[in-house]
């Protein structure tokens, strides 16, 4: 009696491992903060970090970053990153992205900089590809330029 319930048992649990890869969890995105790295006559330079969480069973390659930008109610500026980085099974990252803002889009952003202005508004998108196929997330955050979110 006892081998007929350990089939069926043994079963269940390798069908429920299964149903993970064909039912990923999206991965979670918690902005940790950006910070001005410098100002020069071609743009400015800055860096995004993002504490990225993945809760699959497997690990998840992080192949883009569409992000935008925007400093007090300064217009937003934007771009687009590549990356090739794997966010670990059941594991959490910091992502750092360098952001370059063009020398006329930072125009706004600097003005606002050089009044004391230090409030930013971020959103985005990371592409992910994954084993089951490409899996986008988006992310918003606010804060403190140099500060925590």
């Amino acid at each position: 009696m006892r081998v007929k319930l350990v089939f069926p048992l043994l079963f269940a649990l390798v069908a429920a491992a299964g149903c993970s890869r064909l039912h990923p969890q999206k991965p979670s995105v918690d902005v940790r903060g950006v910070a001005v790295g410098s100002v020069s006559i071609s743009g400015i330079s800055g860096t995004l970090q993002m504490q990225v969480t993945n809760p699959n069973n497997f690990g998840v390659p992080l192949a883009a970053v569409d992000w935008q930008l925007a400093v007090g109610d300064a217009r937003a500026v934007s771009g687009t990153i590549e990356l090739s980085d794997t966010i670990p099974a059941n594991g959490s990252t910091m992502v750092s992205v360098n952001l370059q803002v063009r020398a006329l889009d930072a125009i706004a952003v600097a003005r606002k900089l050089s009044t004391g202005e230090r409030t930013y508004r971020v959103s985005g998108t990371l592409h992910f590809n994954a084993p089951i196929g490409r899996i986008d997330v988006a992310f918003t955050g606010q804060g403190n330029i140099g500060g925590r979110t």
